[in-house]
């Protein structure tokens, strides 16, 4: 059997380019990353509806915890924006079970925003120091 190895030799570079650049696709394809990065822009322009519209459709996106809870956050803060403070308190509460510190303590802290915001004192006094607390430590 006669192999040609000019010719596979002469294809390998152009199959290295085709694979790394594939590579680099999937690398730079990130909807979750795409779709926050909307959310962050719509909710800095306060709006605040839109911000909550496009953080539900990245939630199939985020594929571990963490992320659904920084998910859970920003939709938080969407609804506190817009003056949904009931909303905003579900969101927070399930930020709180973040594996990340930060996230919980900005949570607890907003949740003790909104908690006011309702006129329940006693339960906001009590989240904004802890989440105070969580965040300086």
């Amino acid at each position: 059997m006669n192999v040609n190895r000019r010719n596979s030799i002469t294809c390998f570079p152009g199959v290295i380019l085709i694979l790394l650049l594939a590579s680099w696709n999937i690398a730079w394809f990130d909807p979750l990353r795409d779709n926050v990065a909307e959310c962050n822009k719509a909710w800095k322009e306060k709006k605040y509806d839109e911000a909550d519209s496009k953080y539900a459709e990245a939630e199939p996106h985020a594929s571990s915890a963490a992320d659904k809870a920084r998910l859970a956050f920003n939709r938080g803060d969407a609804l506190y924006g817009r003056g949904d403070y009931e909303g905003a308190l579900r969101y927070y509460d399930e930020a709180l079970q973040s594996s990340e510190p930060e996230t919980r303590a900005a949570a607890q802290y907003n949740r003790g925003n909104a908690l006011a915001k309702l006129n329940r004192y006693p339960e906001a006094l009590k989240a904004v120091p802890f989440g105070t607390f969580l965040r300086n430590t």
